[in-house]
């Protein structure tokens, strides 16, 4: 079992890693462009709602553990897939 958690949350770290990277560059390529982005996620919605900031941190936890589960599920496949091949 701490095999499956060790490599869930290696395929955790690197896919928010790379998230992460992705999510930069598309925002200093929105900040080139002028903020063409920012307009159309935040233009529906007030600034200073906090109902819809606590939305959106709400709903980016719930994906980020959502993602953590994948990865387990994954990791747990990976150990299954590699248990199997050395037995046989």
């Amino acid at each position: 079992m701490l095999v499956v958690l060790k490599r869930g949350v290696t395929l955790f770290t690197v896919s928010a890693t790379f998230l992460a990277a992705v999510v930069g560059f598309v925002y200093f390529i929105d900040l080139a462009s002028g903020g063409v982005v920012r307009r159309w996620i935040f233009g529906r919605f007030p600034q200073d709602s906090y109902v819809h900031i606590a939305g959106v941190v709400g709903l980016l936890l719930l994906l980020l553990l959502l993602c953590f589960a994948v990865c387990l599920v994954l990791a747990w496949g990976w150990t299954w897939m590699k248990a199997k091949t050395k037995t046989t």
